[in-house]
């Protein structure tokens, strides 16, 4: 289809032949009669001179010009007319292509408003693309770096410029490699460099970055090669996502895990990393467990904040005063301290050096404090050849030196070892016996030692055992590892059950039971006492439990709350071996209680030593004043008893006036006094 494209192919068509054809006619039509006019008659006269003739020549000229003309002027106007036909076919034919290409150019207008709008549409959605790939560039986590191979920086995003504290003229003239990375890293960045061009990719390395203000900074950081969309040249893209919250916490829980928080002296990890590191190299060497005599007393008194004040600073002064050394903090107050063997004598002057320097009195904040230490001692290779080995050894070692006394220094050895098992194998004994019932009570009777009357009689477990411990012994063992509360239960429970079976016989007698000091601190002796009274349907007032200082010392409020509350069940409460330990007057004024029992080792000197029978004197006089009755014990000899009746001591009980004996004996003893 030929298509018109402009008014210019419209004024091309055949317009002026249609415009001119009409006069062309008119011209010929009157040339043709002027020359037939003026040539005609001309030509008649040659032919005739005769008018008739030439009237009728003339006649016929007329006929022949209009016939002539007639078809001439027919010639021309159909000539003309064909000329207009044609012409006016091309005009319909120039109008249907022009109404065609119209159509068409409708038909294009639309798709162009189409296209149009599908273009602001394309561009609506890539300015929100941009826009969208924007903030996630801007406001990514993610550290973001455009650079080339040779450092020269080529673009960033936010995160980058705020984490590294530049602003974006100062990044733009920057090579980081030269300027934001650490000097010893420098050599690593160019491997980095060099591997990244063969493989096109790094990932997941660390990569640590200086700030502006000098603060070093640690990424997890990939780089991947790309090619520069101007000039297609190699750029390396970088993503650091930054980690260094995450290291610092990461260095600092690697320093808890091997440093003691408190103290910051190496911890349990730190000492046996060191001592597998010496035994790896051969090294002789001794390690030294620093324990604490009664630190509990400390916090009990000051406080736990003071208590940690003296960890604090006993650390820090053992280190900086021990300072050849490796010195650990192993448990609450137990210390460590580790340094090559020398000689026997060396290790002497070492260890008194340590005793000297950690009982001296320590000044805090709001208290003086002068402790005793025991320290158990190993040595490599002698008391263990491993880590395991040696501590085990060490830990007994600092046992026996505890259960030896004060400021005590107790060298590891087999016979130490071998006691430890006895004592294992008893505390599995204990436990059977507990379980099964394997004990049996014995009776000390009591007597009013003016009247030599029995007036009640102190409970007294017994154990019939294979290792041939005594009765003080599996006590205190019962009470290194917890067990000597279920002894106290069940020497409540059988006392209780003694009493309801024999209540007529026993009506006017007391009974003494000893409550341990774990038991007395505890919160369910109470519960257990009510349920026992409930269920054995006994008199309370018939008991009398009898505590220790040692009890009592830690906690002189709570204690005498709970003797108050064993005072308001109707027990009565003794006060054992008065003397021994931390006696005081303060709490004697205080606690509500029934008796106090002298102990059998002012008994023993009261007819030996003069000064020891004044300070017995002076006790049952002070127990009177304040309505106390006094109960001597270890009564073994006549003199003892004798000087005990002229002080005006009350009660007592010994070897000489009756062993312990079994229920069935103490039984006959009332009826036959009855």
């Amino acid at each position: 289809m030929n298509i018109i494209k402009s008014m210019e192919d419209i004024k091309q068509l055949p317009v002026d032949n249609v415009k001119n054809n009409p006069w062309k006619t008119v011209v010929m039509y009157a040339a043709i009669g002027f020359l037939w006019i003026a040539f005609s008659d001309q030509l008649i006269l040659v032919v005739t001179d005769n008018p008739e003739t030439i009237s009728t020549y003339q006649t016929y000229k007329g006929i022949f010009y209009v016939v002539i003309t007639a078809f001439l002027l027919y010639y021309f106007i159909r000539r003309d007319y064909a000329r207009t036909i044609a012409l006016t076919n091309d005009v319909i034919k120039s109008n249907e292509e022009i109404v065609a290409y119209t159509e068409e150019l409708h038909a294009m207008e639309d798709t162009l408003k189409k296209n149009i709008k599908e273009l602001h549409l394309t561009n609506s959605m890539l300015a929100s693309q941009n826009q969208y790939v924007d903030e996630i560039y801007n406001r990514s986590n993610a550290a973001i770096l455009m650079w080339h191979p040779n450092g020269k920086i080529v673009d960033f995003n936010d995160q980058f410029k705020n984490l590294l504290e530049y602003d974006d003229s100062e990044l733009a003239e920057l090579n980081w490699i030269n300027e934001l990375i650490p000097t010893q890293e420098s050599e690593s960045s160019t491997e980095k460099i060099k591997a990244l061009l063969e493989a096109y990719r790094n990932e997941n390395y660390e990569r640590t970055l200086i700030s502006k203000s000098g603060r070093y900074l640690t990424f997890i950081w990939n780089d991947a090669l790309i090619k520069s969309p101007a000039d297609g040249k190699p750029l390396i893209l970088s993503f650091g996502m930054d980690i260094t919250v995450q290291k610092e916490q990461e260095a600092r829980l690697n320093h808890l895990l091997s440093f003691d928080e408190l103290t910051g002296l190496g911890n349990k990890v730190n000492f046996e990393e060191t001592i597998r590191d010496l035994i790896s190299k051969k090294i002789d060497f001794s390690i030294y467990s620093i324990d604490f005599d009664n630190f509990r007393h400390l916090n009990e008194v000051h406080g736990f904040k003071t208590g940690d004040q003296f960890l604090t600073t006993y650390a820090q002064a053992l280190a900086q005063n021990f300072n050849t050394f490796d010195c650990f903090r192993w448990s609450a107050d137990e210390f460590y301290m580790v340094h090559s063997y020398t000689n026997p004598v060396q290790e002497n002057k070492l260890l008194q050096s340590v005793i000297n320097f950690s009982s001296q009195k320590w000044t805090l904040n709001d208290a003086e404090y002068k402790p005793t230490v025991s320290i158990g001692v190993v040595q490599y290779p002698t008391h263990g050849k491993d880590t395991t080995t040696l501590i085990k050894n060490l830990d007994i070692a600092l046992n026996f030196a505890k259960n030896n006394g004060r400021n005590q220094i107790v060298f590891y050895d087999e016979i130490q070892h071998e006691k430890l098992e006895l004592y294992s194998q008893v505390a599995f004994e204990l436990g059977r016996a507990i379980e099964k019932g394997g004990f049996e009570l014995f009776y000390q009777p009591i007597f009013n030692i003016q009247t030599q009357k029995m007036v009640g009689a102190e409970a007294l477990i017994r154990w019939d055992n294979p290792f041939g411990v005594n009765t003080g012994e599996f006590i205190t063992i019962a009470e290194n590892t917890g067990q000597i509360k279920d002894i106290d239960y069940w020497v409540i429970d059988s006392v209780f059950k003694f009493i309801a079976q024999h209540n007529q016989i026993w009506a006017h007698q007391m009974m003494s039971i000893n409550l341990s000091a774990q038991s007395f601190n505890s919160n369910e002796i109470l519960e257990y006492l009510k349920k026992k009274i409930s269920f054995y349907k006994i008199n309370p007032a018939q008991i009398t439990f009898e505590i220790t200082e040692y009890s009592i010392i830690s906690n002189l409020e709570f204690t005498k709350e709970m003797v108050g509350n064993l005072k308001n069940m109707s027990f009565n409460v003794a006060l054992d071996d008065f003397g021994t330990q931390y006696s005081s007057l303060n709490y004697l004024g205080k606690l509500n209680l029934d008796h106090l029992k002298i102990d059998k080792s002012y008994t023993d000197l009261i007819t030996l030593n003069p000064l020891d029978k004044k300070i017995v004197r002076h006790i049952i006089n002070l127990a009177s004043d304040i309505g106390l009755e006094t109960v001597a014990e270890g009564i073994e000899t006549d003199a003892q008893l004798d000087a005990l009746k002229q002080m005006g001591c009350k009660m007592g009980q010994g070897y000489l006036l009756s062993r312990p004996i079994p229920a069935k004996d103490i039984i006959g003893l009332v009826e036959a006094q009855s």
